[in-house]
């Protein structure tokens, strides 16, 4: 258990560095990051197609019932050529597609404001007001009151740091209210120490044999 959340803080973690750098080039090179993307995501869908094409074809026959991996494979190559082709394309509804990621990740970060609510943590409005915050950003991503495309992906640069940032922040008081959380119920239960699910304790557990 305790390998398992670490895992996923450090997923959080890489998806939090991966949306601030991608902000920073959204703002130091707002002409060219969104076709930078764009080739990036053609040559990506490009490379999986070919990955399952091959993998149909490695794989025995009775393997691939009901796979489908050729012609997923097709559609991917198909759609990164496309891109890779036609970059404008996904470029128009890129900040789209970020905004709704981005509104996406406002309302989990609202559920955790509530989470520390219910678990008494008295900073749990800072979390609220990081997803609101973030909220707003995302609605205006997809509204798109901007008059040119630069300032759109400036924007959506602006909105990636401050998303990214709110992120690390929501990890933090949740991983400080998880460990008051767990030190409370160790103490609560005489010293007993959870682990992996394994309990230690200088007590024996479960039935003992009586001389």
């Amino acid at each position: 258990m305790k390998k398992l959340v670490e895992e996923c803080k450090r997923s959080f973690i890489l998806l939090s560095a991966g949306s601030l750098l991608l902000g920073i080039l959204f703002l130091t090179m707002p002409r060219s990051s969104g076709l930078i993307i764009c080739y990036i995501c053609g040559g990506a869908a490009l490379l999986a197609g070919v990955w399952n094409v091959v993998a149909y074809f490695r794989r025995a026959a009775e393997d691939s019932l009901f796979r489908r991996e050729l012609v997923w494979g097709v559609i991917k190559i198909g759609a990164g050529t496309y891109i890779i082709a036609r970059p404008q394309a996904l470029l128009g509804v890129l900040p789209l597609v970020m905004g709704l990621v981005v509104l996406y990740d406002s309302l989990t970060k609202l559920q955790s404001a509530l989470d520390l609510l219910r678990l008494g943590w008295q900073y749990w409005w800072s979390v609220l007001l990081a997803g609101g915050a973030a909220a707003v950003l995302g609605i205006l991503m997809i509204a798109d009151p901007f008059s040119t495309a630069d300032l759109l992906i400036m924007f959506c640069g602006v909105t990636l740091v401050i998303n990214a940032l709110s992120d690390l922040w929501t990890l933090f008081h949740v991983s400080r209210q998880v460990k008051r959380r767990v030190k409370t119920v160790k103490r609560e239960m005489g010293g007993i120490e959870v682990e992996d699910y394994v309990i230690l304790s200088d007590e024996p557990i479960g039935p003992q044999d009586k001389d």
